[in-house]
């Protein structure tokens, strides 16, 4: 069998998935948090509104923050920039549940970060140790409290910070699409397929293969929704497999590539497509029984 060529790999991609369970979650959590912030964060006019709050709203800062408009990333790395000012030194950065739980735990935390959100871009604690560019968004004003007015707005906001968690679900759903479909190819033809396996005689760990007869071919697959530099060093990756099976004739190598994102990130895609004996996609996958009946078991 003769890789496809890579116009028609194109061609083939499933670009995006659509699955009515994972819409109605997302849609249903999207209206249950505008319905929450609009409740109860029109009243953070004192530190024991803000206490309160925190007590009563597990969610709280998180929700806090998507108002604000300010990236999750960016308050995290706000947060450990204070502790680190204040001569602490620590392992990793506090997650929100941490930060909440040391919040409610201490009161010079408490109204250090209530002064944050409140009146960090005003604030000589803060501008004295975060550049002015950063603090900007920390401010909890009338302008603010205006957006709470605003479906449409908070919707905007809300969508920013599940964006993250809903590509990684369509991840899953193709993963879960395609292995199966794998699975029961190899079931289908009588050879063993394996994932997070290790390949014998080389130093290749912990990737999917097929196996039948001492004889392996190696799946590597990815989906991406949106461009991301992560995608570099996957392709990367590719490169080095491929490397170091070079002349072992037990050994063949099939790249599979779906998602938006690999359209967007063209050089890589073309490496990723370079450095395979075939080249798939979840529309092609059933060409994997070919592959199967011309390498391992002919």
């Amino acid at each position: 069998m003769k890789k496809t060529d890579l116009r028609s790999a194109r061609k083939e991609t499933t670009m995006f998935l659509t699955d009515a369970d994972i819409e109605d979650k997302y849609e249903a959590a999207i209206r249950a948090s505008i319905k929450e912030m609009k409740a109860q964060l029109s009243g953070l006019e004192s530190i024991t509104s803000f206490e309160n709050l925190l007590k009563s709203n597990r969610k709280a800062i998180e929700q806090i923050v998507t108002l604000l408009g300010i990236s999750s990333e960016k308050f995290k790395r706000v947060i450990s920039w204070i502790r680190l000012s204040k001569g602490y030194t620590f392992d990793s950065e506090w997650d929100f549940s941490a930060m909440r739980n040391h919040i409610l735990e201490r009161r010079d935390y408490l109204e250090l970060i209530y002064e944050l959100i409140t009146n960090g871009n005003n604030s000589p604690t803060f501008t004295s140790i975060v550049p002015q560019f950063i603090l900007d968004d920390f401010r909890f004003d009338k302008s603010t409290l205006e957006r709470l007015e605003s479906d449409d707005y908070l919707r905007k906001l809300v969508k920013a910070k599940l964006t993250n968690s809903y590509n990684s679900e369509y991840c899953s759903l193709y993963y879960n699409l395609l292995y199966r479909e794998i699975n029961n190819i190899s079931i289908e033809k009588n050879v063993i397929f394996k994932k997070e396996t290790n390949i014998p005689d080389t130093k290749i760990k912990d990737v999917s293969s097929i196996e039948h007869n001492n004889k392996y071919i190696i799946i590597n697959s990815n989906f991406y929704l949106t461009t991301s530099s992560t995608q570099t060093k996957y392709a990367d990756n590719i490169t080095a497999i491929r490397s170091s099976i070079q002349g072992m004739n037990n050994i063949k190598m099939v790249n599979i590539l779906d998602g938006a994102g690999w359209i967007g990130r063209s050089a890589d895609y073309i490496k990723v497509y370079n450095d395979c004996d075939y080249f798939l996609t979840l529309k092609t996958i059933s060409e994997l029984k070919d592959i199967i009946d011309d390498f391992l078991i002919k």
